[in-house]
């Protein structure tokens, strides 16, 4: 089946910048968060905080999902006022601090939902219904 153009715009961002970017509502409307997929680096970086954490298991999962959306939230905008644009990770793992759990919870869910399609697009038969051949190099004349 083919991919779609905005499919085709995300793999383009994957390609060429490493990551994609989405802007996604959340609590029904009210909320737009711009979010970044996850790279290999935000992950690293998130897994060796990880490493030596202690404590009990709700803190440890609770604590690895504000670390990892900290690496990928971009903005945050109740819709009607000021978005709040996050420079750092530090500045957006501040302001997750802040949020309550529902909120929290449902920019972890478009995240999930988010790198769940970037990994459907990846799928080989995806990309082989899409994208051309590289042509061969023309033979060495002799």
């Amino acid at each position: 089946m083919p991919l779609t153009t905005a499919q085709i715009a995300l793999l383009d961002q994957l390609l060429a910048d490493g990551f994609a970017t989405r802007t996604t509502a959340i609590l029904g409307g009210k909320v737009e968060v711009i979010i970044n997929s996850m790279t290999a680096g935000d992950q690293l970086l998130v897994e060796s905080y990880m490493k030596n954490m202690e404590g009990s298991p709700a803190f440890v999962v609770h604590t690895y999902s504000i670390k990892l959306l900290a690496q990928v939230l971009k903005q945050f905008h109740i819709i009607g006022k000021d978005p709040v644009v996050f420079k750092t990770p530090d500045e957006a793992e501040t302001f997750l601090k802040t949020r309550p759990t529902t909120t929290v919870d449902a920019i972890i869910e478009a995240h999930g939902k988010f790198e769940k399609e970037l990994r459907q697009l990846a799928i080989a038969e995806d990309l082989e219904a899409n994208f051309t051949e590289t042509p061969s190099p023309a033979p060495a004349q002799s």
